[in-house]
């Protein structure tokens, strides 16, 4: 049995599987075609995660690296139903198809999604996987690699209740008082309390906030906008803002440092706002709040502020992909047994 943790996230997708194959790509996918000039100038490398050329349906796509550098458009999937989205069925073929070893194996398999998205979508997405069943190519120097994508065991997750999985084989949460958790993302914001006994979610003390990254795409947009006058692609301004907060145009290399800093500090108070009025005086009961996912270390000196003992974790970004291995893992024993039996 093949076990898998997948996040999908609306900027990036992190993927950890029981084979020992575990990977991080952005959630960004554009028009493919077979290349016809990559052997002669050795860009087209083999497969690997930044040439990732893909089919399905008889249809090509790029994804990743590769979309931003070979597609005339290319996009994210930043709407709300992910079921209804094209880019949410090529990312979840993709992602599985390059944790496989074989065309076909027994896969468990759990997803992620935002708490007000598990909410309103998490069992209409818990079948969309139980129905899934597509073929993939993957394509490797133009010669494809099939792979026959469904699953045995499915489920979707709250994502950062993934992350809580993963830090309680870390961390000693003791048996009493309450644990949060601050999963900040590239579109929402997770806010989420727990039992500290159990594990359980307390509701009334968890929401998701529609900010996350992107915000800090718009101050360095602006930047962009007063200096030259022109636009600047989604993953161009999330590449400015992982590597040192310069963009490329026209010629000229724009630092875009200080609105970088005003974005961070903006996302990082509205965050904390928002914490403060959801946990209130209960804030007091918490015994430790962690601070998760790809936005943890981008506003790393703002949040740790937020609580007495808040602790931003190692592999921060990975931690819903690694939680999520863990229910993928129990499901496939659980199916395992039952068969024994």
């Amino acid at each position: 049995m093949l076990n898998i943790g997948l996040d999908i996230g609306y900027g990036y997708t992190k993927a950890v599987a029981s084979n020992g194959k575990n990977y991080t790509i952005p959630s960004l996918i554009g028009e493919g075609f077979l290349r016809r000039y990559g052997d002669i100038f050795g860009s087209q490398e083999g497969l690997n995660l930044d040439n990732i050329h893909m089919e399905l349906n008889g249809r090509h796509y790029f994804v990743g690296k590769l979309a931003s550098l070979e597609s005339r458009t290319c996009s994210y999937a930043f709407e709300k139903d992910r079921i209804e989205h094209e880019n949410t069925k090529v990312l979840l073929a993709t992602a599985v198809a390059l944790l496989m070893n074989q065309e076909e194996e027994s896969i468990s398999i759990a997803v992620g999604l935002p708490f007000s998205d598990y909410i309103q979508q998490g069992k209409r997405f818990q079948e969309y996987l139980y129905n899934f069943d597509e073929t993939v190519q993957l394509y490797d120097r133009n010669r494809p690699r099939l792979r026959r994508v469904r699953f045995l065991k499915a489920t979707s997750f709250p994502q950062s209740a993934g992350a809580i999985y993963e830090l309680a084989e870390r961390f000693n949460f003791g048996h009493q008082g309450l644990v949060g958790c601050i999963d900040v993302g590239t579109k929402t914001t997770d806010i989420m309390v727990f039992t500290a006994d159990k594990m359980y979610p307390v509701e009334s003390m968890s929401g998701t906030i529609d900010a996350g990254a992107h915000i800090i795409h718009s101050y360095l947009q602006k930047e962009i906008e007063e200096q030259l006058g022109i636009w600047a692609e989604a993953f161009e301004l999330e590449s400015a803002l992982r590597n040192n907060f310069q963009i490329v145009k026209r010629g000229q290399t724009i630092d875009l440092s200080q609105a970088a800093i005003q974005g961070k500090k903006d996302l990082a108070k509205k965050i904390r706002d928002e914490v403060v009025k959801l946990w209130g005086q209960r804030m007091d009961n918490l015994s430790m709040v962690f601070v998760v996912g790809g936005g943890a270390l981008l506003l790393k000196e703002h949040l740790l502020k937020i609580y007495d003992n808040t602790i931003i974790p190692e592999g921060a970004e990975m931690l819903n992909a690694r939680g999520f291995l863990h229910v993928a893992r129990m499901m496939g024993e659980q199916w395992a047994g039952t068969r024994e039996a």
